[in-house]
């Protein structure tokens, strides 16, 4: 009879550099927080205190580049376009506009002959205070829209 071997956790009480893939069928748990410029990717989730963890950018300029992952606060009281990198199927992003002006952000798929929010329109506006798109990526030129209080259509 073979004898069951016991995973023991590994604890760091300093800075831990990773170079390497980790595998396994467990959780990694970190407690303190991950710094650096490196990504973490996870065929599961990544979770932060029980819940899971999304990015969040705040994004004041206009014409920027969103990420295309996590939450985008958009905070310019000025008129903005922005542009929406190509989905991942399966990844959440929300838009939020908390700026509290009357001024039109559009935002726009990076390539409008090839990606699309709902398999038809390449842009929406974010008019109002508060006002949000959740979308889910359903391809690599595909968003899926969740819930929204955005205007979709083509651009005038």
């Amino acid at each position: 009879m073979a004898s069951k071997v016991e995973r023991q956790p590994v604890t760091f009480t300093s800075t831990a550099t990773f170079d390497k893939t980790i595998t396994g069928s467990s959780n990694l748990a970190i407690s303190g927080g991950i710094a650096g410029s490196s990504d973490v990717t996870s065929s599961g989730k990544v979770t932060a205190n029980g819940g899971f963890y999304e990015k969040v950018e705040t994004v004041s300029t206009t014409g920027a580049t969103l990420q295309a992952f996590g939450v985008s606060l958009l905070t310019s009281t000025v008129a903005a376009a922005h542009t929406l990198p190509a989905p991942v199927a399966g990844v959440s992003k929300v838009l939020y506009k908390s700026a509290n002006s009357t001024a039109v952000m559009t935002v726009t798929v990076a390539s409008t002959a090839t990606q699309t929010f709902d398999g038809t329109n390449t842009a929406f506006t974010l008019n109002g205070l508060n006002q949000y798109v959740n979308l889910v990526g359903a391809s690599s030129t595909r968003w899926l829209i969740q819930s929204s209080t955005a205007y979709y259509g083509a651009l005038a």
